[in-house]
């Protein structure tokens, strides 16, 4: 029962319990955690690692280099949403913060040079620098290190209707072309609204998504890992 499966029922080997793509003989045989989705917490799916040939029990490969051919790229998919829908949202590390926290920049997955300036993105100290005049991000002191990028829409643009501005969700780093950036059931202004993170489904990391523990189905609070104080997670 460790494994959250019914050692009397041999159909459930064929279940997904945590809705990763992978059944739980798959999770088995490749020795993941067939209840969590993301095995090595590296920001990927299990079930899409898989599927990409790469490794869900090892969190170094995903700061692999997917579209330079070469160089020193701190690239990798991050705040990859449950149910994985979204996977274009990779991001660079650009410097630290004051308190030693990843400052970083999102980059286009499937372009080299995700601004069009001729400089390739793992060169580029500003990736996303569309009118290249080197005011499209830094490389520390800030946690929004491109608040006003040069090719985004106007400020007041809402393309994805979720009630928040292009330049505020290039700020805060949710994509002003998806309501509900991290596909947990609530669009990004109500995450704001509520104090949840937009970028992250499991805001308080309990395994239980921030959509559901909001709602009926679990009756619990997405900022709380233990909601009635008991000891025990709510997950």
């Amino acid at each position: 029962m460790a494994a959250g499966s019914n050692p009397f029922d041999s159909s459930d080997a064929d279940l997904d319990l945590d809705g990763d793509g992978l059944t739980g003989t798959e999770e088995f045989e490749l020795g993941c955690d067939p209840n969590n989705a993301d095995t090595d917490s590296d920001g990927l799916p299990d079930g899409w690692e898989y599927e990409f040939n790469m490794d869900p029990t090892d969190p170094s490969d995903a700061r692999l280099d997917f579209d330079y051919g070469g160089g020193e790229e701190f690239a990798s998919y991050n705040e990859v949403p449950y149910p994985y829908t979204n996977y274009d949202e990779f991001y660079r590390v650009i410097g630290q913060d004051e308190e030693g926290n990843d400052i970083i920049q999102h980059t286009d997955p499937t372009n080299p040079d995700s601004d069009g300036d001729g400089i390739l993105d793992p060169d580029d100290p500003w990736p996303l620098d569309y009118k290249n005049d080197g005011t499209g991000g830094g490389s520390g002191g800030s946690s929004n290190p491109h608040p006003n990028p040069g090719g985004a829409p106007p400020d007041e643009d809402d393309p994805d209707g979720d009630g928040l501005t292009t330049g505020y969700e290039y700020q805060i780093g949710t994509d002003p072309y998806n309501p509900d950036t991290d596909g947990d059931g609530l669009i990004d202004s109500m995450e704001i609204l509520l104090g949840y993170d937009a970028n992250d489904w499991d805001t308080d990391n309990d395994g239980l998504m921030d959509g559901n523990e909001l709602g009926e189905v679990f009756s619990t609070s997405g900022l709380l890992t233990d909601t009635d104080s008991d000891g025990v997670s709510s997950h």
